[in-house]
């Protein structure tokens, strides 16, 4: 199973990149919308008040279906950050971040709501490539609770995610690691972990969970508890958090 899973996440990272690199493409058949062109130019002046302001704009008053992103200033703030299949999600996540860094916390949190009940990139109902953006959005969600003072939200929310080794999950586990040894000696990590690993249980639909960190976890890529253990024993993300 665990080979299974290590499988599709290459697949999905090598699907990623080469979206990424469909972006920079010159022949790609959309074009660079003006709103981001804006806030890019905006950043690379350090006018964080105005690029907010434009990116709100684009999120509500625009309706488009893919975009590419190629940015015209040396600087490039924003242009690694555009996917032109999950536009409207990730320029929400961009709001969020600047939003925080204007002290706007409340503004944060909406953008991040406004995601996902609007803007989810669903993935054509890929698991794979759901679970990699949820990954995506538990790192700006810490970021949020870790601003207004909920260091306990932010590892409940890393750890509902880091678990999966999608492509976000690598920032998302180092980011976690560093919340939890402001808690805990490494000595206390292991013990928590092992613990969590042995009472590994089924759930009400016969699907292994682990509760790590108080968060209640699905093993997706599992069916029995033997291999869930096999399969929380073998993470190479939760190895690095008791290493």
């Amino acid at each position: 199973m665990k080979y299974l899973v290590n499988i599709l996440t290459i697949f999905l990272v090598s699907q990623t990149f080469g979206v990424f690199s469909a972006q920079t493409n010159s022949n790609y058949k959309y074009p660079t919308h003006k709103f981001l062109q804006s806030a890019d130019s905006l950043l690379c002046e350090k006018d964080t008040i105005n690029a907010l302001k434009v990116l709100e704009d684009f999120v509500n008053k625009t309706k488009i279906k893919e975009v590419t992103w190629k940015s015209k200033n040396a600087c490039n703030p924003i242009t690694d950050l555009i996917n032109p299949y999950s536009i409207y999600a990730d320029v929400c996540l961009e709001i969020s971040d600047l939003s925080l860094r204007l002290n706007k916390p409340k503004n944060a949190i909406k953008y991040i709501k406004k995601l996902k009940n609007e803007f989810f990139p669903r993935s054509g109902g890929c698991l794979n490539g759901i679970l990699m953006y949820e990954t995506k959005i538990s790192i700006y969600l810490a970021n949020y609770y870790l601003y207004i003072g909920q260091k306990a939200e932010a590892i409940k929310t890393l750890t509902e995610y880091f678990i999966y080794q999608e492509y976000y999950s690598k920032e998302a586990t180092e980011k976690l690691k560093a919340l939890l040894m402001d808690e805990y000696s490494l000595n206390e990590l292991r013990t928590i972990v092992n613990i969590s690993i042995e009472n590994i249980e089924l759930d009400e639909t016969d699907g292994p969970v682990i509760f790590l960190f108080g968060q209640r976890i699905i093993l997706w890529p599992t069916s029995t508890i033997k291999d869930a253990k096999e399969f929380c024993r073998t993470n190479i993300n939760l190895n690095k958090i008791i290493k």
